[in-house]
């Protein structure tokens, strides 16, 4: 047991000396320490190098204990020698505990050579429950032989019910959970698959401790193959999935447990039972529960499923699908919004935010992100909710405009997908895309104003570039007020209709202002001065009205 002695209590320093000074202190002190302290005393012993009759001064002391935990960990973990008297009547002492836990510590072993139990299926039924649990509390290993011991009992019929009362030399099913717990359920155990080595002998072995566990896991009772569904690993160095013929072997139940493991691929398999109606709704759930996804066509197909039908589909993946492309996930929560089933879909958008939290858009899923700025521009097309106004793209994006399927927003989308991945400049309209807040910069604007951005941009350098014209008209020449007075009715009836006819007319209105007022300085020079200051009033005029109009036809 490793223990970090940075974070033991400074009273204990004096206490832990390897010295004789330092082993009396501790036995003045023992009977007044807690029993956490002398858990944490006998976990940091190995680690404090005291000599061997010190040391057992130490772990007697804890085998006098009254708590029986304390007296377990006193001598776990060490080796009795045979022919050293001292030792065989400590071990004896051990033997004949009245607590099982402590009584058995000395069958505890990280390896199994040499046990005959482990080796001999028969003998190891034989043991008491208690020695049992002993013999595999902390083995690492020896997977081939523990499977040896299941496969026995299941081949024997030596598996009674579940919470029967073993009889005539047979286990129990909770007994053998029970061992499997011990076993599997360690993280120790997990570790030692998951480390590679450069020991090929050791990683060849452990493929094969592998591959004998999962071999054996579907021919157990449901509690058992469960156990054993739910924590034997998956890959190691020579093992890198479970065999097709143990998956070919495992039942509905079985396999739904195998399903709703993230760490399981099987992404073919999910599918296959996900689309095929004759196996349980439980079973095609797990199926679709982690790497599970579907293209824009299988999830189109859902979509044209009979409303009930669709709904049920939908609820079960916006609940339990955790791996599904963005779009999807967005795409669930905007149909179950109109629904009565509108809950559901906040686990498909929680989903989503979840899957944004965790990736760089600049470094990887940027399919799955364009894919989802995609399906937001066909929504603004062609809103989910029929009778909604839509917004198809323009401008720069006016090309996906005539790919539009009315009335049917997921169509439209992969039309735009289509139509998106075959346009040649695709890389540079990117930016022209609907934002998404979880991911670009906190100062953009929202999805609404960046998508009519650029309009406003251009709308807005029209308006310069007519203030300018307009400016210049006037440092060259004047116009007659008349004239002036008739332009701006004309013109404020034209803005009326539509902000591109006004910047049309403003133009026109410049070259007339030009001409006129450079014919009216050829036949008067003198009135200049005069009529320019009238002019610059009217300009401001102009000018304020054309902003007022603007600003109510974008209100609109």
């Amino acid at each position: 047991m490793k223990t970090d002695t940075t974070q033991m209590p400074s009273f204990l320093n004096d206490l832990l000396q390897p010295t004789p000074s330092g082993v009396m202190k501790l036995m003045a002190a023992w009977d007044g320490l807690s029993t956490e302290t002398h858990i944490l005393i006998l976990s940091l012993l190995p680690s404090r190098q005291y000599p061997n009759h010190l040391l057992r001064q130490v772990r007697d002391k804890a085998l006098d204990s009254e708590v029986p935990y304390i007296r377990y960990l006193s001598y776990r973990g060490i080796y009795f020698d045979n022919d050293n008297i001292v030792e065989i009547k400590t071990k004896s002492r051990i033997e004949s505990d009245p607590d099982s836990l402590v009584r058995y510590v000395t069958k505890e072993q990280d390896f199994s050579l040499g046990d005959v139990e482990l080796s001999d299926p028969k003998k190891f039924f034989a043991l008491p429950q208690a020695e049992r649990l002993a013999k595999v509390r902390i083995l690492l290993g020896s997977g081939e032989k523990i499977a040896r011991i299941i496969s026995d009992a299941v081949g024997r019929k030596l598996i009674t019910p579940w919470g029967s009362s073993p009889q005539d030399g047979k286990v129990s099913e909770t007994e053998l959970c029970d061992i499997l717990s011990d076993y599997l359920i360690r993280p120790e155990f997990r570790e030692r698959f998951l480390e590679e080595t450069y020991d090929g002998w050791l990683e060849h072995t452990k493929g094969e401790e592998l591959k004998a566990l999962w071999n054996v896991a579907p021919e157990c009772p449901a509690s058992v193959s469960t156990l054993m569904i739910e924590h034997l690993p998956v890959k190691s160095a020579f093992f890198s999935e479970i065999p097709n013929d143990v998956i070919e072997k495992l039942d509905d139940y079985q396999l739904q447990t195998l399903f709703y493991r993230p760490d399981i691929g099987l992404s073919d398999l999910r599918k296959s039972i996900f689309f095929n109606k004759e196996k349980s709704e439980n079973l095609r759930v797990a199926a679709a529960s982690y790497n599970f996804s579907l293209d824009n066509k299988e999830f189109q197909e859902i979509l044209s499923l009979p409303e009930k039908e669709r709904n049920n589909e939908l609820r079960n993946l916006a609940t339990y699908s955790h791996d599904l492309r963005l779009c999807v996930y967005q795409a669930l929560y905007d149909y179950l919004f109109l629904t009565d089933y509108w809950e559901d879909g906040l686990y498909a958008e929680r989903s989503k935010a979840r899957k944004l939290s965790c990736i760089d858009p600049n470094r990887q899923n940027k399919r799955d992100i364009l894919q989802l700025r995609l399906y937001i521009l066909a929504r603004y097309a062609v809103p989910v909710k029929d009778g909604e106004t839509g917004y198809p793209p323009d401008d720069e994006l006016a090309f996906l405009k005539e790919r539009i399927i009315p009335h049917n927003t997921w169509e439209t989308f992969i039309e735009f997908d289509s139509a998106w991945q075959a346009y040649p400049k695709k890389d540079a309209l990117e930016k022209f895309l609907p934002r998404i807040d979880e991911i670009d910069p906190e100062n953009e604007c929202d999805e609404t104003v960046d998508a009519n951005a650029d309009l406003i941009s251009r709308v807005e350098d029209k308006i310069d570039h007519l203030m300018a014209a307009s400016s210049k008209a006037l440092a060259e020449s004047e116009n007659k007020s008349e004239k002036i007075s008739e332009d701006i009715l004309s013109l404020q009836d034209k803005l009326s209709h539509d902000v591109q006819a006004t910047k049309e007319y403003a133009l026109h209105l410049s070259e007339n202002i030009e001409q006129s007022l450079i014919a009216f300085i050829e036949n008067n020079f003198e009135k200049r001065i005069k009529i320019q200051n009238n002019l610059r009033g009217l300009l401001y005029l102009i000018c304020g009205l054309l902003i007022i109009i603007l600003f109510e036809i974008m209100k609109k």
